[in-house]
């Protein structure tokens, strides 16, 4: 019984921790104001914004909580 009640609580636990960051194309938002909103619903951008290259490779990533950005913005060469 214990057992099966620490495997039960350790899965909660993880489950509980693990959190998905929304990904939303570049072509999705608008900037206004220094916020970044999302297109469709003109809500703000909690997420991970990115934008890719003509050849459909990652260019750059940046991240945002309530509109602003948060954190370092990560970007990449055509070449890799």
């Amino acid at each position: 019984m214990k057992k099966i009640l620490s495997i039960l609580l350790i899965s909660v636990i993880l489950f509980s921790c693990s959190t998905e960051v929304k990904r939303y194309s570049f072509e999705d938002t608008i900037s206004k104001n220094q916020l970044v909103y999302l297109e469709n619903d003109m809500s703000l951008v909690n997420g991970i914004v990115y934008l890719k290259n003509l050849n459909n490779t990652l260019n750059k990533e940046i991240t945002y909580i309530d509109g602003e950005k948060e954190g370092l913005e990560s970007s990449w060469y055509v070449n890799g």
